[in-house]
């Protein structure tokens, strides 16, 4: 503990006023000679009375407690400042915190606000290139009618065969226009067809292969004594000969002693079935074995 120099000057006074009354306590006073009866009375005897350390020593530890007190106050002092500056940069952590968060929502408010903007921007000019195209449909129709009209006017008889072979070329047009787009459909439909029929057998083809390697595994399979098990997750590493090169066993609900038996089961049924199809081939695949 660190102690002021006042503290040490009035410690050290305390000591001196100690020492001073000690001295006095060891003074004799001069002894009387006896005088006759009739002489002058004799002067008053000084009585001294002895001073106990408890006395000489009162004032010192009182000024000790108090400066103990004092100590003790500004060790407090000392832990309340320092328990307000953690609380200050605490709270500080806490406001920079928020603050973080207050940008990052803002940041995703205006993101979400500039995607609405563009989306709002596009169906905008989608719908004006809608309308233009329109507009210049009709126009066109319009024009085209108006001309219809005017070769009408300057040559009736001509302008109505005129007008019955252009409508009948036109007719044909439509008639073609139509079949090549029900033809185009036809396609269309027929290619959905046959990719969903591919689908369909390439779905059946990796079942039947993921099956038949699950067969084969559970062929060569020998529970072992004692064992718990009855069902585990198997991934299998292999070579394009069906050559297993490694095994994991995942998700198992069985001991150890039932996944080792179905790793040494994929390795005995080593060299694996190959796929109907090469396209299902993988380097690595996953099936659920099961025990009989």
């Amino acid at each position: 503990m660190n102690v002021k120099p006042d503290t040490w000057i009035n410690l050290g006074g305390a000591v001196v006023l100690h020492l001073i009354l000690l001295g006095l306590l060891l003074i004799r006073l001069p002894e009387s000679k006896p005088q006759p009866a009739l002489s002058a009375p004799a002067e008053p005897v000084i009585q001294a009375r002895a001073i106990s350390e408890e006395e000489v020593m009162a004032p010192v530890r009182q000024r000790q407690a108090e400066e103990a007190d004092r100590q003790r106050r500004i060790e407090a002092e000392k832990r309340a400042a320092e328990e307000r500056r953690r609380a200050e940069v605490k709270r500080q952590a806490e406001a920079k915190r928020q603050a973080e968060e207050q940008r990052k929502a803002a940041a995703e408010a205006k993101r979400k606000a500039d995607a609405e903007a563009k989306q709002k921007a596009e169906a905008e000019a989608k719908r004006k290139a809608e309308a233009e195209a329109k507009q210049q449909a009709e126009a066109q129709r319009k024009a085209e009618q108006e001309a219809r009209q005017k070769a009408e006017l300057e040559a009736r008889k001509k302008a109505e065969e005129a007008a019955r072979q252009q409508q009948e070329q036109a007719r044909r047009q439509a008639q073609e226009q139509a079949l090549r787009e029900q033809m185009a459909a036809e396609q269309r439909r027929l290619d959905e067809e046959a990719a969903r029929f591919r689908q369909t057998q390439l779905e059946r083809l990796q079942n039947e292969y993921v099956s038949q390697i699950g067969d084969k595994v559970r062929r060569n399979w020998l529970r072992p004594d004692g064992s718990r098990g009855t069902l585990c997750a198997v991934v299998i590493n292999q070579l394009p000969d069906g050559e297993v090169v490694g095994v994991r066993v995942m998700n198992c609900d069985g001991d150890a002693s039932f996944q080792r038996s179905v790793e040494n089961a994929v390795y005995r049924a080593s060299p694996l079935p190959l796929p109907a199809d090469r396209a299902l081939f993988s380097r690595e695949i996953q099936f659920n074995f099961r025990p009989q």
